[in-house]
């Protein structure tokens, strides 16, 4: 039996793949509203890809843990609340640096 038969697995992996997809372009935007905005050097691109992926290295066993523990559902719906409004923030922000730690917070 084929492994893509398995409505469930074929539901994951598809939403899994739209997610990561629009992870990349995130980042993608991210480089470009730096780059045109702030001017960024190499080097601020280099720390906004640190910053974006950092937490989740850092924190990630711990917000596991955590999630186990937790209602799922409440779980997403506060954490993606909390990044659409941090996201807003970024908006506004008026800085490098300002953008930076919104974007680690995120």
């Amino acid at each position: 039996m084929s492994i893509w038969k398995n409505l469930e697995f074929a539901r994951f992996f598809v939403s899994f793949t739209i997610g990561n997809i629009g992870d990349w372009l995130d980042v993608f935007a991210l480089q470009i509203i730096f780059i045109h905005t702030w001017n960024a050097s190499p080097v601020y691109l280099g720390i906004l890809v640190l910053f974006y992926f950092l937490p989740s290295i850092l924190l990630g066993p711990l917000a596991g843990f955590w999630a186990d523990r937790l209602s799922k559902r409440n779980l997403m719906l506060y954490t993606d609340a909390i990044a659409a409004f941090i996201t807003l923030g970024l908006y506004f922000s008026g800085s490098i640096l300002e953008a930076l730690i919104l974007l680690f917070l995120r």
